[in-house]
């Protein structure tokens, strides 16, 4: 395998992405693996057996009560998977999970400018 190109492995029902790659801190593995009946992970295991959790798509986050701050928390974990999204893509993780698709088509929605509603004047 050289040095940063992906690979994955596909085996009943996980998908997991992999790279070989090094930085200041030696040579290391990075890994996202989904599967759908649990939660998405992304790790990177050092050269030396150190694991360093890495950030991953997350499907559920707490919201409020209060319509303005369930907004807000909405929009923080959409900006929060965009960025996650984001970095996969960066390492060549290209292979979409049902949560990266989720994640992707959210951004998607965001930047879609949508018509304005029915009135009497434009209908």
């Amino acid at each position: 395998m050289v040095q940063g190109t992906p690979g994955s492995i596909t085996k009943q029902g996980w998908l997991i992405q992999f790279c070989f790659d090094s930085d200041d801190g030696g040579e290391y593995l990075d890994y996202y693996a989904a599967h759908r009946m649990t939660d998405d992970s992304h790790v990177r295991l050092h050269a030396d057996g150190r694991e360093e959790p890495l950030p991953a798509i997350e499907t559920m986050f707490l919201t409020s009560e209060d319509p303005a701050e369930a907004r807000r928390l909405a929009e923080a974990n959409e900006e929060r998977n965009r960025a996650v999204l984001e970095s996969l893509a960066a390492k060549g993780f290209d292979m979409m999970t049902i949560n990266m698709a989720l994640g992707a088509l959210v951004e998607r929605r965001r930047s879609v400018p949508t018509a304005a509603p029915p009135t009497r004047d434009n209908r």
